[in-house]
């Protein structure tokens, strides 16, 4: 849900290889969940629980298809040269 409607994305590519390595986040919702955990405009989502990512889709199909096996996400994120996690834990169902 957050890949879709907290934040506009597009593939990132690696400035000297030319392929695609990860999500560039474009646009972060201001006070969403997304906003709330410190995402930021030029972000790059390079992994998710340690799987590598190169599209939204590509992410939405393993969270999607990963979604009963985890209850907390670490998100690996590289902007400017920095690499940091962000950890998000989903609500709980009732």
């Amino acid at each position: 849900e957050i890949l879709t409607s907290d934040v506009s994305l597009d593939r990132h590519r690696d400035p000297k290889t030319r392929r695609f390595d990860g999500i560039e986040i474009k646009n972060v919702k201001p006070g969403s969940i997304a906003a709330r955990h410190g995402v930021q405009d030029g972000d790059v989502i390079k992994s998710i629980n340690g799987h590598a990512v190169s599209s939204k889709e590509e992410a939405i199909v393993f969270v999607k298809n990963n979604k009963d096996q985890y209850d907390t996400w670490e998100v690996e994120i590289w902007n400017k040269g920095q690499t940091r996690v962000v950890t998000y834990y989903p609500p709980k169902k009732k």
